[in-house]
């Protein structure tokens, strides 16, 4: 035979085990079996249930409805006997239902902490949460119901933390306190809890950020500031300095190979290569023998001697027009590379005091000999 399985914490699910959930026609048929869940086994007068949900109407008009609920209630649960008559009431057999809110009230009386984890899950939220009925005598007991639930959830919760705490289970004890806050915010030690939990975990931002929503909440809902025991918890942790974080994040920072004169701020990214061929280039240039000195004057006469070789090329070059602005210098062929005129004889008269690096085996790339001309 089929077991019938209720969802009440959290909303309202019916289902046959094994099997998918079961619809039932009208929201009364789901308010009266949840009513009757409420403990299970517990027999109720069907002129009690008929003024429960059928209140507003003739007491025939309402046992008839009565009526028609429980034969849709029979019809979607054919293949159970969940439902039973006692004479004139009506009740739930307790070994062919299972009921979350059942299950949840019978693990937090046990307390163990295996238990009230197992209850902590079970509560998804309360009682029947979004379900309404307009009839005032059900409404009455929905909120009592849910309100004595949320109290054993709070309670549960509470020593469940406790515990946590205890055994240093830090994570888990933060879950569980957010799950407080979500059940009551207005409950300060829970967020002084909450502060520390991120203190001795290293989130000192969640833990100032925690006493902020303590205050934000504590103003707008009850018009007072928190208490003095708060206020200093804030105090000392805001006095705490993160530097022994800040000091073992700089010891795991990468190391930056720099290169010679770039500075301590300034770092290459993807020039390991070009690097290494100014290394090379500067080695060869510094194991060379360095040229004579050039003579004092030597570069001014050099300059001058290129003038006029430059301004005698161009008078006398045939055909050629006036150097001047707007015209082209004539130029002369060194190699495969066109320069002016003047360019060998400042080469001549005007050595170089360090001569050109040795050539490297593998050149620069077109882009990255172009910047490094800049």
């Amino acid at each position: 035979m089929a077991r019938l399985s209720l969802t009440l914490l959290g909303g309202f699910q019916a289902r046959l085990e094994p099997g998918s959930a079961i619809a039932l026609p009208t929201r009364k048929s789901q308010a009266l079996l949840a009513y009757l869940a409420l403990p299970p086994g517990r027999a109720h007068p069907r002129d009690k249930l008929a003024a429960l949900l059928w209140g507003g109407i003739r007491e025939e008009s309402a046992r008839a409805s009565l009526r028609q609920a429980l034969f849709a209630i029979r019809k979607a649960l054919s293949d159970t006997s969940a439902v039973w008559q006692d004479g004139d009431a009506l009740a739930l057999e307790p070994g062919a239902v299972e009921i979350d809110a059942a299950a949840f009230e019978r693990l937090v009386r046990e307390g163990t902490p295996a238990a009230l984890e197992r209850a902590a899950a079970l509560y998804q939220g309360d009682l029947l949460s979004g379900f309404a009925v307009d009839e005032a005598p059900f409404e009455e007991w929905l909120l009592g119901e849910r309100e004595r639930l949320r109290e054993l959830a709070l309670e549960a919760l509470a020593k469940l933390l406790a515990h946590q705490r205890k055994v240093g289970a830090s994570e888990a004890a933060v879950q569980t306190a957010l799950r407080l806050m979500t059940l009551d915010p207005l409950q300060e030690p829970v967020h002084r809890m909450l502060m520390r939990l991120y203190a001795e975990g290293g989130r000192r931002g969640a833990a100032l950020r925690q006493y902020q929503q303590c205050v934000s909440v504590l103003g707008r809902e009850l018009g007072i500031e928190p208490e003095p025991e708060t206020k200093a918890l804030y105090q000392e942790i805001l006095r705490e300095r993160p530097q022994h974080r800040a000091a073992v994040a700089e010891d795991r920072a990468p190391r930056v190979e720099r290169a010679p004169g770039t500075g301590t701020e300034t770092t290459l990214i993807g020039r390991a290569d070009e690097l290494t061929l100014l290394r090379n280039a500067l080695a060869g240039a510094a194991s060379s023998p360095s040229s004579p000195p050039t003579p004092p004057g030597a570069a001014s006469r050099c300059c001058s001697d290129a003038r006029t070789s430059r301004s005698r090329s161009c008078r006398s070059a045939p055909g050629s027009t006036r150097c001047g602005r707007g015209a082209s210098p004539p130029t002369r062929t060194c190699s495969s590379v066109s320069v002016p005129p003047c360019v060998p004889s400042l080469r001549d008269c005007c050595p170089r005091s360090v001569p050109p690096p040795r050539s490297v085996e593998r050149p620069m790339s077109a882009g990255y000999s172009r910047a490094w001309r800049r």
